[in-house]
C-alpha cells in the first residue's frame, strides 16, 4: 500500500533522507495559510472545468476558432489534458489541503501519482506537436492541406501513449514507491531504488529540457518563416509547387494561429521551467530549506492548466466573438426571466378580486385582440 505512516525515502547523495510524509516537518500549520492555497488551487480547478470545457464545445459543436484544422485538433486534446490534470491532480490537492492530509484512500492515491506523471508528459508532448505542426503549415503550405483530422488525431493518440511510457517505467521498477507528501499534499512517486539517482535526471531530460529546447527553436524558426513569408509579397513556404499565393484574409489566420502557438508554447515553458530545474537537482538541495520554493514551483506548475483559455480568448478574434456572443445570450436569458418573473409578479399583485380585477382582465385582452387583428391586418 502506498507509504503513508513510514514514508519513503528520498536519498540524496551524502545519504541524507528526508521524510516527506513527515507532517510535523512538511505539514502547513497556519491554516489560513493552508485554506489560503486551497483556495488558489480552487481557483485553478473552477477556471480549467469553465474554460477548458468552453473551449470544447467552442471547437467542436460552434466551430468557433477559425485556425487550420490540424491546430484547432491540437488544442482540443490540450483542453482534454488540462481538464484532466484539474480532475486527477489538482483536486485532490485541494482535498488535501482542507482535511489537512490524505482521506482519498490507497487506490486513488496510487492513480494520481501515476497519472501525475503521464498527464505531465502527455502535455509536453502536445505542446511539441502544436508547434511542430505550424512549423509544417508556414514551411509547407500546400503539403498541409492534406494533412486531414484524422491524421492529427492519431499523432496526438501517439503522444498519450508515449507519455504512459514513463508510468510504466515507474511500475517495474518499483510499483508501490508511492507516498503521500506534505511539501505539495499530493501523492507523489517515491523513486527511492537507487537506479533514479542518474533514471530521473534522464527522464527529466526527456520530459522537460528537450521539449523546452524543442519549443524556443522552432519558435525562433517559425518567426523567421513568418517574417520571410510576408517579406516575400504573399507567397509562403516551399509547398512542392515552388509557393502558395497569400491572400491577405489567409495571411491574417496564419498570424493569428502563429501568435496562438507561440503564446501556449511559451506560457507553458515558463510554468515548467522551475519544476524541470527543481527535478534535474533535486538531490543537490536539502529538501527542508527547498520547501517553500517547492510549493511555489506547483503553484507556477498549475498555471499552465488554465492560461489556456485566456491566451485563446487574447489571440483568436473568432473565439473572443464567441465568447462576447455566448455571454450576451446568457445575460438576455437572464433579463428575460427575471422580466417575466416581474411582470408575472405585477399581473398577480394588479389583478385583484372582484369587479376590479375583472375588469382589468378584460382590458388587457381587448389590447391583445387589438394587437393580433392590426398585425394581421384585418
Amino acid at each position: 500500500t502506498p507509504n503513508m505512516i513510514t514514508p519513503n525515502m528520498i536519498t540524496s547523495n551524502d545519504h541524507e533522507s528526508y521524510a516527506y510524509s513527515n507532517k510535523t516537518l512538511y505539514g502547513i500549520e497556519n491554516n489560513a495559510a493552508r485554506y489560503g492555497w486551497a483556495g488558489y488551487f480552487l481557483f485553478v480547478i473552477l477556471s480549467s472545468l469553465l474554460g477548458d470545457t468552453t473551449i470544447l464545445v467552442a471547437c467542436m459543436k460552434h466551430k468557433a476558432f477559425r485556425l487550420h484544422k490540424v491546430i484547432v485538433i491540437v488544442i482540443e486534446h490540450l483542453a482534454v489534458c488540462d481538464i484532466f490534470v484539474a480532475v486527477a491532480v489538482v483536486l485532490p490537492i485541494f482535498i488535501s489541503l482542507l482535511a489537512d492530509g490524505w482521506v482519498l484512500g490507497d487506490i486513488v492515491c496510487y492513480i494520481c501519482s501515476y497519472l501525475c506523471q503521464i498527464l505531465q508528459s502527455s502535455s509536453a508532448i502536445l505542446i511539441c506537436v502544436m508547434v511542430g505542426c505550424k512549423f509544417f503549415i508556414l514551411k509547407y503550405p500546400l503539403r498541409s492541406e492534406s494533412m486531414t483530422k484524422r491524421h492529427t488525431h492519431a499523432v496526438c493518440a501517439s503522444g498519450w501513449l508515449i507519455s504512459s511510457c514513463v508510468a510504466l517505467i515507474q511500475l517495474g521498477v518499483q510499483w508501490n514507491d508511492v507516498h503521500f507528501s506534505y511539501r505539495g499534499y499530493m501523492c507523489t512517486y517515491g523513486f527511492t531504488e537507487k537506479l533514479w539517482i542518474w533514471l530521473r535526471s534522464v527522464l527529466a531530460l526527456l520530459q522537460f529540457f528537450i521539449p523546452i529546447i524543442l519549443v524556443f527553436s522552432a519558435t525562433i524558426y517559425l518567426i523567421l518563416i513568418l517574417r520571410n513569408s510576408e517579406g516575400s509579397g504573399g507567397s509562403g513556404g516551399s509547398g512542392g509547387s515552388g509557393g502558395a499565393l497569400i491572400t491577405p484574409a489567409r495571411a491574417r489566420k496564419r498570424r493569428q494561429g502563429f501568435i496562438t502557438t507561440i503564446l501556449t508554447a511559451g506560457v507553458y515553458c515558463l510554468t515548467i521551467l522551475p519544476y524541470a530545474v527543481y527535478c534535474t537537482g533535486e538531490r543537490e538541495i536539502r529538501v527542508k530549506d527547498g520547501t517553500v520554493f517547492y510549493r511555489l514551483m506547483i503553484s507556477v506548475l498549475f498555471l499552465n492548466t488554465i492560461s489556456n483559455f485566456y491566451v485563446y480568448s487574447l489571440t483568436v478574434p473568432s473565439f473572443r466573438k464567441y465568447l462576447r456572443s455566448g455571454f450576451g445570450s446568457l445575460v438576455g436569458g437572464v433579463e428575460s426571466f427575471f422580466s417575466s418573473s416581474s411582470r408575472h409578479s405585477t399581473l398577480s399583485s394588479g389583478i385583484g378580486t372582484g369587479s376590479e380585477g375583472n375588469e382589468l382582465l378584460k382590458n388587457r385582452a381587448l389590447k391583445r385582440q387589438v394587437s393580433y387583428y392590426c398585425e394581421s391586418g384585418l
